[in-house]
């Protein structure tokens, strides 16, 4: 997808024939499978230790991960999961590749959610809501959705990185591709969104610690298909799963997303 389409989506609002089109796309260059399970066992850790699975009715805004990366990233303990896309098409790849059956599928706009006021007890929105500019807007509908004491993990784009934007600039130039990631956030800024949409702001985290450029090399390493250079794919990748597991608000630095809680308020204490 070339700059000229994005600008035109930019001007239509990031509609889902642009998405479509991104979702034909993407799975060409989407994370190699080391580093996409990578990324669901950071958001899976994540959701444990703040508790997020403990049942209930769960929303994840995206289904990015359904349709091209690992499934285990929507394994939940929640009676009842939901997946939401904008994109027919991320949704029927989605479909077709949940072969368990996690999760229910619904092709809506997060931005304007067919969902009843009060209905779910959490969601997940994984780097989804920094790829258009109504952000403000889709925390709304978050809000209203949600129960009264539901929680929301917000994953944003890391402003707090100082080389996660150039990486990704680098990475679309270098694998031909591009689609909108125009969006940054600090975990500060992140918080002042949640709380301009009425929640109440809990904890926050740093995801996904690979500088840049080595992204690169592992996929170049893996793709070689010999197991010594796999081993040390690896060995990397578990360089930096050790760095993202220490108690250190150096982290910031590192992740390629920042994660905040945002609590409705009303219910009883989580």
């Amino acid at each position: 997808m070339g700059p000229a389409e994005v600008s035109q989506a930019r001007e239509n609002g990031f509609g889902p024939s642009y998405w479509d089109r991104v979702a034909e796309d993407v799975g060409q260059y989407y994370l190699i499978p080391p580093l996409s399970e990578l990324k669901a066992e950071e958001y899976n850790r994540l959701l444990a230790d703040w508790e997020i699975d403990r049942g209930g009715r769960m929303l994840f805004t995206d289904l990015y991960e359904a349709a091209h990366g690992q499934a285990a990233f929507y394994q939940r303990s929640s009676e009842w999961c939901l997946g939401m896309d904008i994109s027919p098409k991320m949704c029927v790849r989605a479909r077709a590749n949940d072969q368990e059956g996690r999760l229910a599928v619904l092709c809506a706009d997060v931005r304007e959610m067919p969902l009843a006021a009060d209905r779910l007890d959490a969601i997940v929105s994984p780097s989804t809501l920094d790829h258009f500019p109504q952000i403000d807007s889709a925390l709304r509908e978050c809000h209203r959705v949600l129960k009264p004491g539901g929680r929301i993990v917000l994953a944003l784009n890391s402003a707090s990185n100082p080389l996660f934007r150039a990486g990704i600039r680098l990475a679309e130039r270098f694998k031909g591709k591009e689609y909108h990631t125009d969006y940054f956030c600090t975990a500060s800024q992140a918080r002042e969104l949640l709380s301009r949409s009425g929640f109440s702001v809990g904890r926050s985290a740093a995801l996904m610690h690979l500088p840049v450029g080595m992204t690169t090399v592992i996929e170049i390493l893996y793709r070689k298909r010999h197991p010594f250079l796999r081993r040390i794919g690896g060995w990397l990748i578990g360089a930096c799963r050790r760095w993202g597991r220490t108690q250190t608000s150096l982290k910031f630095l590192t992740g390629w997303w920042v994660a905040v809680e945002g609590i409705k308020a009303g219910g009883e204490e989580k």
